[in-house]
């Protein structure tokens, strides 16, 4: 959940940020606590798969400008 979000390109950074490649830019680190120590199955690309099409992306519309842009940031996949 990422507040006062404004802008489409805001939502799209956003979501680079959230994505494992292809889809985005987030950086992995597989064998450590966040996964359960290497022990979750499957191979690390699966696991970035799994990843992309579980995490749930909230933007928080909060601001005249967001609302103006409500549309657009909502468009972004």
């Amino acid at each position: 959940m990422v507040p006062m979000v404004e802008s489409e390109e805001q939502a799209r950074l956003i979501v680079q940020s959230m994505k494992y490649p292809p889809i985005g830019k987030r950086g992995a680190a597989f064998g450590i606590a966040h996964d359960d120590f290497g022990l979750e199955p499957g191979s690390n690309p699966e696991k970035m798969t799994r990843a992309n099409n579980e995490v749930l992306v909230i933007a928080q519309i909060e601001t005249a400008a967001g609302v103006e842009h409500v549309e657009r940031i909502a468009a972004v996949p």
